[in-house]
């Protein structure tokens, strides 16, 4: 997508509007509506500028005297296709072949994981025949390689096992490669990340105007090999998300109960939010919605926050995202997410990072049914911060 961000200018009656985006009408007069040149909106015949804080936590914007609204910035994005490129980094220690939860009739995470493989290659939406869609560039490698410590500290898992190739071509070797391989043998996951993100590195500097990412898919965490302590898996992540090239790092964290919040420490240095965890239920689905997911690493579905004017104070909690499919249909808005886990539902959006968020990430499902419209973003800042 491409954007251009606006800030709102003073109107009138002194209220700030951001531009484009739409203020609410009150009792004390209309706050107007901000076009793009941030005009504000007229005083009321009571001084008020009315409901201008469209986000709902303030009902009356004359605090400061001027009826200073509490929007500060937006942008506005239209969409765009960007190729995808994963490289799936699969976890085949023994635990995978441990029985799904409550799974009828019987079956293994392992088993799951295969018929997950099938059903993604075959997704249109993986394919690129989705309208508005691109095809992924799909690879995919195993670990451990080698049997045991040393042997697979020393694997060499910069090579997959099957090379990234474009969907559907790639399909037929992806699922037969992973019907070869059984659960064997512990966790080597520092060896395993390193080796991926090193095939990433190159492979992103030989296609740049494509979106590359590592998918670390794993059942628990390291029991051999180093680093195997959370904080070193992301500073991993952490790297090969600064570098140039930059690559992302997704984690599919599969039957970890608790234990899969850590997790999240991975994929945040990594710069994709959270972790997709699966513990129960229809795994095979719930797997193909997390490989789908990845598509928010492209920058047509990564969309970033605009800048606030200086000496105001971004608030993360007025964010707002409203998509228009095209310039006959009406604006909506978009349900904020706590992360890339809670995207197998309706859809929506969520922040690249918790702690300080630089992106507004959308869902699969919500990026592929963008059209050839646009998407806004609006921030607010926080109230009294001037």
């Amino acid at each position: 997508m491409t954007g251009s961000a606006s800030h709102g200018g003073a109107g009138a009656g002194g209220g700030h509007g951001a531009g484009g985006a739409k203020t609410t009408n009150s009792t004390g007069g209309n706050a107007g509506t901000g076009g793009n040149a941030g005009s504000g909106g007229n005083a009321g015949s009571g001084g008020n500028a009315g409901t201008c804080d469209v986000f709902g936590a303030r009902s009356n914007c004359d605090g400061d005297g001027g009826g200073r609204a509490l929007l500060c910035a937006s942008a506005a994005y239209t969409t765009s296709e960007a190729p995808v490129d994963l490289y799936v980094m699969f976890d085949q220690s023994a635990s995978m072949g441990d029985l799904i939860p409550g799974a009828n009739p019987p079956t293994t995470w392992w088993h799951s994981a295969e018929d997950a493989i099938a059903r993604f290659v075959a997704d249109p939406r993986a394919t690129g025949t989705v309208s508005g869609s691109a095809p992924f560039t799909v690879g995919i490698q195993y670990f451990p390689l080698g049997g045991i410590a040393p042997a697979s500290c020393m694997a060499s898992y910069e090579t997959p096992d099957v090379e990234l190739a474009p969907l559907p071509g790639n399909a037929a070797s992806l699922v037969a490669s992973i019907d070869a391989h059984m659960p064997t043998a512990f966790t080597p996951t520092g060896p395993a990340l390193t080796g991926a993100l090193a095939h990433m590195k190159k492979w992103a500097a030989a296609h740049p105007s494509h979106a590359p990412a590592v998918v670390l898919v794993t059942d628990g965490f390291p029991t051999e090999c180093d680093p195997q302590d959370i904080l070193g898996l992301a500073q991993l992540a952490k790297a090969a998300f600064a570098a140039t090239p930059s690559v992302r790092t997704f984690v599919v964290g599969l039957n970890l109960g608790s234990g899969a919040q850590n997790l999240d420490q991975i994929a945040q240095a990594g710069g994709t939010g959270m972790a997709y965890k699966i513990d129960s239920g229809d795994v095979p689905s719930q797997f193909v919605d997390a490989l789908l997911g990845t598509y928010v690493a492209t920058p047509s579905c990564a969309l970033r926050l605009p800048a606030v004017p200086a000496g105001e104070k971004f608030d993360p909690s007025r964010v707002r995202v409203s998509n228009t499919p095209s310039a006959t249909m009406v604006e909506s808005d978009l349900p904020k997410l706590g992360g890339l886990g809670a995207c197998s539902g309706s859809g929506g959006w969520y922040f690249d990072s918790l702690s300080s968020p630089s992106l507004v990430e959308l869902c699969p499902s919500t990026c592929s049914s963008l059209g050839a419209g646009a998407v806004s973003v609006v921030v607010g800042c926080e109230p009294g911060a001037i």
